[in-house]
């Protein structure tokens, strides 16, 4: 403590006084009473940054830069002896990157231990801070010291490319293939990533999947991959084989009802009989074997199509009414449409089929399957002399051609169900099939 005189009232006073490196040492040392604290309480020296003041308390903020200075300083040779002492004494970590890259060099010479090798993978569990020092190693080689090149080189690390880790992972699927008989898969949902080991395997076995979509997997990949029989259509196959477990319900439904007529709303499977519904309003879009399966059992052939039935019960209400199906397309348009639809499914529109069924009920209204050309030959012999008169055979809608323009639109729109023939006499005249709106 330093010493200064004072002189009051005749009288001398000597006051002691802190001097201002008294005061830096109190300043250190409590800062050192802290780091001592610090270490007891967390067991480490891995001082909290801003966004961990929460979790190791806010009177420790001052620890980080308190450190960094002693180290600067150690460095520099501002540090004093007594300093230097008491932190050594307390285990300061005075090179921490120094400190890491040891430990870091320890599980690496661990690793060689159990896998006879230093070629870390990130698929490896638990090794993935180690595969990213292993990889920083080979990128910061020419900055790295003799010293640590000496060491790694030693233990036989591989400076230049990371072995081949689709062949690392290919063997591991290999082996899990062997083991359960199939490459798909399984992980366990109730770990966390790093605790399954099959993870990285089914994370690295999605990749292929996308790969092979996108063209980017060679041919010998897959071709290796193949023989595991890996599946690339994952996607095709869940819906294959959810498609083939309602199919196999038709079969026994039919054995204990009588047909396949399955309620759209059955209590004991609602989703088999949308299932049936989806594939009677689908039928047209259905995948070829997925036809050739239903029309093996006879599904569509003994299916009520609700579409079918609705059309059909208007069609034989004319019958009963009129007595025969000589129907107007300008009278009644709808019912004129749905007869032509029924001709056309007949001739194979769309490769669509009638069922047996489908075709006794026509035969029971007397309907003709062909329509009497009688009447088309008369139109078209009144188009002739339209041309012959016009010298074209764009009619024209107006009151004395209304029947004729209408034919001639029929004729464009129902294309598909005319003859060879009629078109062939259609285009002889310069019949116009697209009109300009």
């Amino acid at each position: 403590m330093a010493k200064n005189v004072i002189r009051t009232k005749g009288k001398v006073h000597e006051i002691e006084h802190e001097t201002k490196q008294e005061r830096l040492d109190r300043h250190w040392l409590a800062k050192y009473e802290m780091y001592i604290e610090f270490i007891k309480k967390f067991g480490h020296q891995k001082f909290p940054s801003e966004h961990e003041l929460d979790e190791y308390g806010f009177e420790y903020k001052p620890l980080k830069n308190w450190a960094n200075s002693q180290r600067a300083h150690s460095k520099s040779g501002k540090l004093e002896d007594w300093q230097y002492s008491m932190l050594a004494k307390a285990g300061f970590d005075f090179s921490p990157k120094e400190s890491r890259w040891n430990r870091m060099y320890d599980e690496l010479l661990e690793f060689k231990r159990i896998n006879g090798h230093c070629n870390v993978s990130r698929y490896d569990e638990g090794f993935k801070q180690l595969c990213y020092w292993v990889s920083k190693q080979r990128l910061t080689r020419e900055s790295i010291s003799v010293i640590k090149i000496k060491k790694l080189d030693e233990i036989g690390f591989d400076w230049g490319v990371k072995q081949n880790e689709w062949d690392e992972m290919y063997g591991r699927l290999r082996e899990y293939y062997i083991q359960y008989g199939t490459s798909v898969i399984k992980i366990d949902l109730t770990k966390n990533n790093m605790e399954d080991k099959n993870y990285w395997l089914h994370k690295w076995a999605n990749k292929q999947i996308e790969n092979y979509r996108t063209g980017y997997l060679s041919l010998d990949k897959t071709r290796m991959l193949k023989k595991l029989n890996f599946d690339f259509e994952p996607n095709k196959t869940n819906h294959k084989n959810q498609w083939d477990t309602q199919f196999l319900k038709l079969v026994p439904y039919k054995k204990k009802f009588g047909d396949y007529n399955v309620p759209l709303e059955w209590e004991e499977d609602p989703y088999f009989g949308q299932w049936v519904a989806r594939q009677i309003k689908e039928k047209n879009y259905l995948d070829r074997w997925k036809k050739e399966k239903l029309y093996e059992i006879g599904f569509f052939q003994e299916i009520n199509d609700p579409i079918w039935d609705r059309n059909y019960k208007v069609l034989k209400q004319f019958y009963e009414i009129n007595g025969h199906l000589k129907i107007s397309s300008t009278k009644n348009t709808k019912l004129y449409t749905c007869v032509n639809y029924i001709r056309g499914i007949i001739r194979g529109y769309k490769n669509q089929s009638l069922s047996n069924s489908q075709i006794r009920q026509l035969e029971e209204i007397g309907f003709e399957c062909e329509p009497s050309i009688e009447y088309w030959y008369k139109m078209f012999r009144l188009l002739v002399e339209f041309k012959n008169q016009n010298g074209h055979c764009n009619v024209e809608l107006n009151i004395n051609t209304e029947i004729l323009y209408k034919w001639c639109e029929s004729n464009r729109k129902n294309k598909s169900n005319l003859s060879e023939n009629q078109i062939q006499k259609l285009n002889k005249i310069g019949f116009v099939w697209e009109r300009d709106e």
